[in-house]
Order: C-alpha cells, then structure tokens, then sequence
C-alpha cells in the first residue's frame, strides 16, 4: 500500500520503446510483442482514473552483460516473454545475430528501460 503522497515507480519497457533495448536490435521480430504491451500514454491513463498524475518519464541506463559475448552465453529465452512469444525461426534468427554480434562488438551491452513516476 502507498503512503499518501509517495510516488510509484514503474520501471518497464513500454510499447514503441525498444531503441533502447538491446534485445530487440538482435531480435527484431519480438518488437511486435513489446508493442502489444501498453505504452506510457497507456499507463498514464490508467492510473489517471485512480487519481495519479504523470510526475516524469525517463529512460535508466543498466549494464545488462560485461560483453555481447556474455550476453550471448547468458541468454535464455525462458527468461523473455517477448523471446517465448516469436516463431521458433525468428528466435534462431536472432541467435544468429546475436553470435555475429558478439564475434564484432567490444564493450558491455548497456540497455535503458524507461523509469515512470506517477503521483
């Protein structure tokens, strides 16, 4: 339960804001699937009818793997909704993308998911 008064953070990817999401770059075919998540104006509207304003949005950078290496060897697609709900095809598809890119690219992967503040 919310203090009266507290913010509530809602930390997520949202619908049409995968720029900043490495996994979609390697995986396109799965933006389709983040796209039928709801988006901000979404979320905004909905906690509008609960009283809760828009206090700001901004994306929050993360280190998500040391490499694109590591983030190759750590993928599992168990771990993604947006990986389990794409064709068998396109998930190796992407695999594929993902091993070329680590076979190209130096330096972490470093991805943002937009920080919502609503009060």
């Amino acid at each position: 339960m919310l203090k009266p008064g507290a913010p509530l953070l809602i930390r997520s990817a949202f619908a049409g804001r995968q720029e900043a999401i490495s996994l979609f770059r390697w995986f396109p075919e799965a933006v389709a699937v983040l796209d039928s998540y709801p988006s901000i104006a979404g979320v905004e509207a909905a906690f509008a009818t609960a009283g809760f304003a828009t206090a700001g949005c901004e994306p929050v950078s993360q280190v998500s793997a040391p490499s694109v290496a590591a983030a190759a060897s750590q993928l599992r697609r168990e771990a993604h909704i947006p990986l389990q709900l794409i064709s068998d095809e396109a998930y190796a598809a992407g695999v594929a993308r993902l091993a070329e890119a680590a076979r190209a690219q130096g330096g972490p992967v470093v991805d943002a998911l937009d920080l919502l503040v609503l009060r």
